[in-house]
């Protein structure tokens, strides 16, 4: 998990129910995990904690050259 970077998209897994499914936009490793916020409705933004056992998938955004 430490190819991680600033920026990056996780997709939360896990068995919380809540939140899983749920896109979190990566901002901090921890030892335990990771920080980032959740985008929610009204474009409310939700400050979270995911270990590293709950991530699905990471997706990255990739500059394509023009």
């Amino acid at each position: 998990m430490n190819n991680i970077q600033v920026g990056d998209v996780v997709l939360i897994g896990g068995n919380d129910e809540f939140w899983m499914g749920c896109l979190l936009l990566f901002e901090e490793f921890r030892s335990w995990g990771v920080i980032g916020v959740v985008r929610g409705p009204k474009q409310a933004d939700y400050p979270l904690r995911v270990a590293y056992d709950d991530i699905s998938t990471v997706y990255r955004k990739v500059e394509v050259m023009q």
